[in-house]
């Protein structure tokens, strides 16, 4: 059922500012890992042979995760815009956002996802405004969705992922909006991507070559780095077959109790 669920509302949206965007989470014991690639591109509003639109600068150093006070978020769709030549709006960054709104609110998860899903939709109303057909081209293609934010956390011992989607659906009377999906993590990995997810699932023959190579490079490694490194591996894996995927990958782990850590890092800072 999760799975399903991941396949049916993550995969919807990506092809836009965080193309084909690869974040991988699971349970390994009393940590929560989360994993994600680097490649992406920053919207830009200009103006390009006469006419207003979006110009995209892509780059492998796109960071897509941060870690919160006892959470980590992430974030797939169009995550970022830049102020341009004749362009009305701010510059905006949902992971910026994620973090003033933890800062605002402490501890209240659930504060702090509706401070950013208020941000974000108040972000996309305005851009609206500013240039409808725009914020219609984000959606194109996406069922209706802009963006994807993804609170990971402990509640009572149990792993979950918060998920809020911001959507666009010009029939609504608020055409800008958000729903909010509650899901619990297990020790087997779900992917925002469905490249990734397949291979993870092993049913196809690129699947089942990609496990026999990780079967091979998983006997150098200790133990204790295998759940880590897996997710590392699959990004990696999923950048051949998905160009829109970078083989860099940034990671962080969440302890039941404690806070954020980083594992690895390529596109993020510490």
């Amino acid at each position: 059922m999760q799975s399903k669920f991941f396949c049916a509302v993550f995969l919807l949206v990506f092809g836009s500012q965080a193309d084909c965007t690869t974040i991988i989470f699971r349970r390994d014991g009393s940590n929560i890992l989360v994993a994600a690639d680097t490649r992406g591109s920053l919207a830009t509003g200009d103006v390009i042979a006469g006419v207003a639109r979006f110009r995209y600068d892509v780059s492998d150093r796109t960071c897509k995760i941060v870690p919160l006070k006892t959470a980590v978020f992430a974030v797939t769709g169009a995550i970022d815009y830049r102020k341009g030549r004749l362009d009305t709006l701010d510059d905006w960054n949902a992971l910026d956002d994620a973090m003033v709104a933890s800062k605002n609110d402490g501890n209240n998860l659930n504060l702090v996802a509706n401070d950013w899903a208020l941000r974000s939709v108040t972000h996309y109303q305005a851009f609206l405004k500013a240039d409808p057909q725009r914020v219609a081209d984000i959606v194109k293609d996406h069922s209706h969705i802009l963006e994807l934010g993804q609170f990971f956390y402990w509640q009572d011992g149990t792993p979950k992922v918060l998920v809020k989607i911001i959507e666009f659906d010009p029939g609504q009377a608020s055409p800008v909006f958000s729903e909010e999906r509650v899901v619990t993590i297990t020790d087997k990995e779900l992917s925002t991507n469905n490249n990734t997810q397949e291979l993870i699932d092993g049913k196809t023959f690129a699947a089942k070559k990609v496990s026999a190579e990780w079967a091979k490079y998983a006997r150098k490694l200790a133990p204790v780095k295998l759940p880590s490194k897996h997710l590392q591996f699959l990004i990696e894996a999923t950048s051949k077959i998905d160009k829109s995927v970078s083989p860099e990958s940034d990671i962080l782990q969440i302890p039941e109790k404690g806070t954020p850590n980083w594992i690895s890092t390529s596109g993020c800072k510490r």
